[in-house]
């Protein structure tokens, strides 16, 4: 009787123990899932961001090779030489206007222009016959 008792003690301490340690491991695998899903959620975080870094570095780059195509055009690189070195094509005229501030001086002062009321157009007619 004393052994099937020490058996028995023996026996439930052990089953005590098993209990335990499956208690603990799952405890630990838990832990282990809820940290994989919060890393998981993360890594989405970061995925959604990079798209969105690369969306945008895609609409630059469309842009920047939209405004390549502008400047190599004949157009822009003849528009470039007409501004920037004063060149031009064979049979053109060039129109060289003065400064603004001597056109300033031959226009009429914008008081006399104000103050000049205008005539009706009868009365334009009669001094234009008499």
């Amino acid at each position: 009787m004393k052994k099937t008792y020490r058996i028995d003690i023996f026996k439930a301490k052990m089953n005590k123990l098993v209990s335990w340690i499956l208690i603990l491991s799952f405890v630990g695998v838990l832990f282990t899932v809820l940290r994989n899903i919060q890393s998981l959620s993360r890594n989405k975080l970061r995925i959604l961001e990079a798209q969105e870094r690369l969306e945008k570095l895609e609409k630059e780059h469309e842009e920047l090779e939209e405004k390549e195509r502008a400047v190599q055009s004949t157009e822009f690189k003849e528009e470039q030489i007409r501004d920037k070195l004063g060149l031009v094509k064979e049979g053109e005229i060039i129109v060289v206007l003065p400064d603004p501030e001597i056109v300033k001086k031959f226009a009429p002062p914008p008081e006399a222009s104000e103050n000049k009321k205008e005539e009706p157009n009868w009365k334009k007619w009669v001094d234009l016959f008499i």
